[in-house]
């Protein structure tokens, strides 16, 4: 909670599309790094539809 205070949702934004990018950087993502995700946006007070957007974004971006 204290570090949702602290940042933006930008901010927050940026961070998770950032580690969806290493994490995507292979091409796909196991179930470890699926469950990693789940659980960094349960503790920045992120819903699900959020996540799945920035993934879904960053993996078009990959394909270009």
């Amino acid at each position: 909670m204290i570090l949702y205070r602290c940042l933006r949702v930008e901010r927050i934004w940026k961070i998770i599309k950032n580690i969806w990018s290493i994490i995507l950087s292979d091409g796909t993502s196991d179930i470890y790094e699926e469950n990693l995700m789940r659980r960094l946006a349960g503790l920045l007070y992120l819903d699900s539809k959020t996540m799945g957007d920035i993934k879904i974004d960053i993996q078009k971006n990959q394909k270009k």
